[in-house]
């Protein structure tokens, strides 16, 4: 009887290793154009906010990233799958982003020296021979 516990133990040991594998093989996207390609593109209003290593800190919709952006920790980048606002802009920049790239990018009254701000499309575009 004593093999019994000792069996599902470890089996539950291996089970729980097996999804941390997982996460660290799939914790997403490395560069940030590989965030751009992940999230630009779909429509769907999504913002992600990524830190210095390009980790992902948080993803969220568009109408509460403001929030977003005020509650983060040392946030670095923003990824956006719409159009940049001077609201949005505004924000980032007092935070700290480094770097937002966009669908696209509104008119700006005044656009912060220390935050780049690029469209997808301005971002350099992957190499296309790099596979080969």
């Amino acid at each position: 009887m004593a093999d019994a516990p000792t069996q599902p133990a470890s089996e539950t040991d291996q089970t729980d290793s097996a999804p941390a594998d997982e996460t660290a093989d799939t914790a997403g996207p490395a560069t940030l154009r590989d965030h751009v390609d992940a999230v630009i593109g779909d429509g769907d209003g999504t913002a992600r906010l990524l830190d210095a290593s390009f980790g992902v800190q948080t993803e969220t919709e568009i109408n509460a990233l403001i929030d977003v952006i005020e509650a983060a920790e040392e946030p670095h980048s923003l990824v956006l799958d719409g159009e940049l606002s001077q609201r949005v802009l505004d924000a980032a920049a007092q935070h700290g982003l480094d770097h937002i790239v966009a669908w696209s990018t509104g008119e700006f009254v005044k656009k912060p020296v220390g935050t780049r701000v690029l469209t997808a499309d301005e971002l350099d575009p992957p190499k296309p021979d790099a596979e080969h």
